[in-house]
């Protein structure tokens, strides 16, 4: 909400939500209408859009599979990206 506030265009997906649900969500964000999308680890695999550059990790899975795949979702198709990561001090 505090990013809606700010005027950011946000959407948010989760694996509890009907697949009608996901998949509109996910045409709004692969259009540009939604340029920011908060995700549980549901696209942390599969997830193939062009215009993704930066993924913030708010929580780093303790596995290294799981993290490659979930930083990988930026910098596709031989553009570059960035990953955040938030870690416990």
């Amino acid at each position: 909400q505090k990013m809606r506030d700010a005027n950011f265009t946000v959407a948010s997906i989760h694996g509890d939500m009907p697949q009608k649900e996901r998949d509109a969500i996910m045409q709004q964000f692969r259009s540009g209408t939604s340029r920011v999308l908060i995700s549980t680890d549901l696209w942390g695999r599969g997830l193939d859009v062009q215009q993704v550059s930066l993924v913030i990790c708010y929580d780093l899975p303790n596995n290294r599979e799981l993290y490659i795949h979930r930083i990988g979702r930026s910098g596709r198709f031989g553009r570059k990206g960035v990953a955040i990561n938030f870690a416990p001090a």
